[in-house]
């Protein structure tokens, strides 16, 4: 199933992998890390966010990969607010899994998509409280919203020289 997922990935055949996914399901057969990440590739966030539940109960371990792409799928969504991406970053953490600052630059890059500072600046904050590091994609994103809002929030300023 998993090598069919992806070549209906790769040839971006969202029905046929919708349908291959539903018949894996019918004849009961537990969806793993591989066919997940496929499927992510093609699910909005909400779709995404149900793939997260076949993956619980298929038995699939979290990982920072999966959540990195639930969360992706669910800022690149148009409707997503801050307490989504806040949502998954908490599951993520209760499912023992640390956000990385892949999974960090994601959730800043849908803030600054959203020009919402103050998730920007809670991001930043939680980066630097557990010790996440900023990297030059993070710095990208930062100024490209500090460039939009021409340099005028001093505590975002502030919390990227920190």
């Amino acid at each position: 199933f998993n090598a069919l997922l992806h070549a209906y990935a790769t040839r971006s055949d969202s029905k046929a992998a919708h349908r291959l996914f539903q018949r894996m399901l019918d004849e009961a057969e537990k969806p793993d890390g591989n066919s997940i990440a496929a499927m992510l590739r093609f699910g909005s966030g909400v779709e995404s966010e149900e793939l997260l539940k076949h993956m619980r109960t298929a038995g699939v371990e979290p990982s920072e990969r999966l959540y990195n792409a639930v969360l992706k799928a669910r800022v690149d969504d148009a409707d997503a607010a801050a307490a989504a991406t806040d949502d998954i970053l908490e599951r993520m953490r209760a499912d023992g899994v640390a956000p990385s600052t892949v999974t960090y630059n994601i959730a800043l890059h849908g803030a600054a998509m959203r020009r919402d500072a103050d998730a920007m600046k809670r991001y930043l904050a939680e980066m630097r409280a557990r010790g996440v590091g900023l990297d030059r994609i993070t710095y990208d994103i930062l100024a490209k919203h500090l460039g939009r809002i021409g340099g005028r929030d001093a505590e975002l300023r502030d919390l990227v020289t920190a």
